[in-house]
């Protein structure tokens, strides 16, 4: 029997690995890599897909999304992240990420090859219905002339400039004359609404340039609609692989154009002298503190993201000041960023928001004198349409109307948008929270009632009168002005400007042919003004009374202004300490003088124990000297030689009385004190030229 032998396997061969699926990149992803001088501890690594969005991945992400070339399937790709990562990964683990994580992105085409379609995701306040209005060549085309101005050198000479003119504009000429301009012109104030939509567009080429200058690519420009408000914008997106140097230049090239316009401006007025134009230069300082805002998705918030180097810094400052809060648990948004980071960012907010707050708080005291003067402009113009000499001349005070009334009910709502946007967005933060409505409540209440205060009409609606200034020293006393009612047209500041008339005012006595006539008594004015009342000397005889000039500096002018072809250019009437208005071919009397008109004879009361006799003077004149300090030649009429009667005693010298047709001034005394008897003033002749 034979014995049963076992039956041997054949030697099994190597197992065999099917083809996986292969893995391939959407169309027109490109791997940046590793986001320079993150904020993270962990930096980022950046992918930006063909609709210009760009997204953040992990490294092992990224890994897989380098590696998908379409060549390699799941399993190779597999090896390579395993042995860059350190881990192992199965081919099982990066069809998962493949499917879960980079398709829904847009980062890797599909199982069948094709790229996905993805709606560009849009952030919050985002711009949105974005037109384009210049194509990728031509917004390259208009910035390369502009790209020297980003050079070192030129950078410095344009912010040292900068420097020098805001300090002559805010510190010593101030804005008042540039906004009054502009209003009672209305012509002008379209031309600086124009300004501002032409520095718009020269702010994105802002943009467009300094990204040129790093060694990125402008995209298209356009317009869309941020929030309810128009807006221009330039694609930059290639700017992030740009170093954070490169891509802070490309953030603040707007706002440095903007600095550039405003100096423009400032050039148009040291040229031309128009007013107007410093108010376009003023409105620039204004846009570019809006757009430095990183609350909203304006420049600021990509300069804090790319000074930080956190691109979604929107969404960690407010965890960044909970995590100011000594004891509480720092949140996993925190957690997660280099120390400095959380320093950047208080940093930049204290500082820029007190500058916006300072700037709300000026625009609210200053609306009242701002909407006077509107008011004042109104009329003017309607005045003008009034007396118009023809139909044509009607339709262009129905224009300049119409270009008064369309920027003012434009702003005007602007500002209740954004007013009914505040309320809700206050609303919806306080829905859930019972303490959160409560806060809210407080707040909204304390802002109303304390904008309520400054705007109740209570004297502070006046019109801008010629001579204001509006510096940033004016601003700073108006806020401790305020708790008045009136910061921007105090008591004192009244006794100053009242007298000086609104432009419709002055405009009206020119077509009347009548004078001005001065409406304060300045005599309580306060020191330092140059009005009588001051305790400043009084003015010389043969000087006018102290008024104010078109710079709204004092200033004593001849009392032959009149004849001397001046031509009615100073149309304010100074008034006496006693409150009475001077006019040429009318007579003021001061305490202890008397002033007499030509053919009248005027006899003081005599002194008691006393008496005075005037005694008829002969048409001729002597001349006195001139006193000592030299002043000006004045006469007195000589008396006719007569011998006194026993009874007469020597004549007195508060008593003067001329001859008919004689003109009798006395000579000038040393300035002193206003209890002193002020000098005698003769006015001129009656048929004098009213100035």
């Amino acid at each position: 029997m034979s014995t049963p032998t076992a039956e041997v396997p054949p030697a099994s061969a190597a197992p065999t690995r099917s083809r996986a699926e292969v893995l391939r990149r959407a169309d027109g992803i490109e791997l940046i890599g590793e986001y320079e001088d993150s904020g993270f501890k962990e930096p980022p690594l950046l992918a930006r897909r063909a609709d210009g969005q760009v997204v953040q991945l992990t490294e092992l992400l990224y890994t897989v999304a380098e590696s998908a070339d379409g060549r390699r399937d799941l399993h190779e790709i597999a090896e390579i992240v395993s042995e860059r990562s350190g881990r192992q990964v199965s081919a099982d683990n990066v069809s998962y990420l493949a499917d879960r994580q980079l398709r829904p992105l847009g980062v890797l085409a599909l199982a069948d090859g094709t790229t996905p379609e993805l709606e560009k995701r849009e952030p919050l306040m985002a711009l949105r219905h974005r037109r384009p209005l210049l194509s990728e060549r031509v917004v390259n085309a208009v910035a390369r002339p502009f790209v020297w101005l980003h050079r070192p050198v030129v950078t410095l000479v344009v912010l040292v400039a900068l420097a020098a003119f805001d300090a002559w504009l805010f510190g010593v000429h101030g804005i008042a004359a540039g906004m009054r301009s502009a209003i009672y012109n209305p012509a002008l104030l379209l031309a600086v609404l124009g300004s501002t939509v032409v520095a718009t567009a020269f702010h994105e080429f802002g943009h467009a340039s300094a990204c040129r200058y790093g060694g990125a690519r402008p995209g298209v420009m356009g317009v869309g609609l941020y929030l309810v408000w128009p807006a221009f914008y330039c694609d930059v997106t290639d700017a992030y692989r740009l170093n954070r140097r490169g891509r802070l230049r490309t953030d603040l090239g707007g706002v440095y154009f903007n600095a550039i316009f405003a100096l423009f401006a400032g050039g148009v007025y040291f040229y031309t002298g128009e007013e107007a134009a410093l108010l376009a230069a003023f409105l620039q300082h204004v846009i570019m503190l809006q757009q430095l805002l990183p609350l909203l998705r304006f420049d600021g918030y990509y300069v804090m993201s790319d000074l930080t180097g956190v691109p979604d810094i929107l969404s960690r400052i407010k965890p960044i000041f909970r995590s100011l809060v000594r004891g509480r648990k720092r949140e996993p948004k925190v957690a997660e960023l280099k120390p400095w980071v959380r320093v950047v960012v208080t940093a930049y907010l204290v500082l820029l928001l007190p500058t916006l707050a300072f700037l709300f708080a000026w625009m609210v005291m200053a609306a009242p004198r701002l909407l006077a003067t509107v008011y004042d402009s109104f009329g003017l113009q309607i005045d003008r349409i009034v007396a118009s000499a023809g139909f044509a001349e009607a339709g262009v005070g129905v224009v300049r109307l119409l270009a008064l009334v369309m920027p003012v009910a434009a702003m005007t709502l602007s500002i209740s948008r954004m007013v009914r946007m505040t309320g809700r967005g206050l609303i919806r933060w306080s829905s859930d929270s019972v303490p959160r409505r409560i806060v809210a409540a407080t707040g909204a209440a304390a802002l109303i009632g304390s904008v309520g205060y400054i705007l109740w009409p209570n004297g502070d609606y006046q019109p801008i009168r010629p001579g204001e200034k509006g510096t940033i020293g004016e601003a700073i006393q108006a806020v401790g002005d305020a708790p008045g009612g009136r910061p921007f047209y105090t008591p004192e500041h009244e006794l100053i400007y009242q007298s000086v008339p609104t432009e419709r005012e002055a405009e009206a006595a020119e077509r009347e042919g009548r004078p001005l006539e001065g409406a304060a008594d300045p005599s309580a004015a306060p020191p330092g003004t140059g009005l009588p009342g001051d305790g400043m000397p009084a003015p010389a005889p043969g000087d006018q009374a102290w008024g104010l000039g078109d710079d709204g500096m004092p200033w004593s002018g001849d009392s032959d202004s009149g004849s001397g072809g001046s031509g009615g250019t100073d149309s304010w009437s100074p008034t006496s300490p006693s409150g009475t208005t001077t006019q040429p071919g009318t007579s003021t009397t001061q305490p202890g003088t008397t002033t007499t008109q030509p053919g009248t004879t005027t006899t003081s009361p005599p002194s008691s124990g006393s008496t005075t006799t005037s005694p008829p003077p002969s048409d001729s004149t002597t001349t006195t000297p001139p006193p000592s300090d030299g002043g000006s030649t004045t006469t007195e009429p000589a008396p006719a030689p007569s011998e006194p009667t026993p009874d007469s005693t020597t004549t007195s010298p508060d008593s003067t009385a001329p001859a008919p047709d004689s003109t009798t001034e006395s000579a000038p005394v040393s300035p002193g004190s206003l209890a002193e008897p002020a000098p005698e003033t003769t006015v001129p002749d009656a048929t004098t030229p009213i100035p």
